[in-house]
């Protein structure tokens, strides 16, 4: 089997306070289930109104799982932002890690304001790299 890796964001929907917790926690429980019987590991993100996520698994298993992610209500306006074989998991052990972070507070997403918010889609290709790069490495540490 190849592996593959699977980088998307996307704008969650409206989520405030304990609806927030309440999304980012079913999303965790559901997601470590599912995934690990998929053999798919991944980081997600849930940073202020956009989850970022990377995926690795098989490509079938990886297809099945995006065309669902783009038919959850949590989710809108889902951006593919790479998809490339690998040649070894960089999630070893580990099948779901999700991060609940408001950018203001948080160096990494600073870096990567353009204007007053953090937004994703204003990434330029080699920012979103080294951010998805810099987020894969929060997910094996964590």
């Amino acid at each position: 089997m190849t592996l593959y890796r699977l980088s998307y964001i996307s704008h969650a929907a409206e989520t405030r306070g304990t609806m927030r917790e309440y999304v980012s926690k079913q999303i965790s429980e559901v997601s470590s289930k599912s995934n690990k019987a998929m053999g798919i590991s991944m980081v997600l993100v849930h940073v202020d109104d956009y989850f970022i996520q990377v995926l690795e698994g098989s490509r079938n298993k990886l297809s099945y799982l995006i065309t669902k992610i783009m038919s959850d209500e949590r989710h809108s306006h889902v951006e593919i932002v790479g998809a490339h074989p690998l040649t070894s998991r960089s999630f070893v052990g580990q099948y779901s890690k999700i991060f609940d972070i408001n950018s203001q507070d948080n160096a990494l997403f600073q870096k990567y304001t353009m204007d007053e918010k953090f937004n994703p889609y204003e990434l330029v290709p080699d920012a979103m790299d080294e951010m998805l790069d810099r987020i894969i490495k929060i997910g094996q540490k964590a």
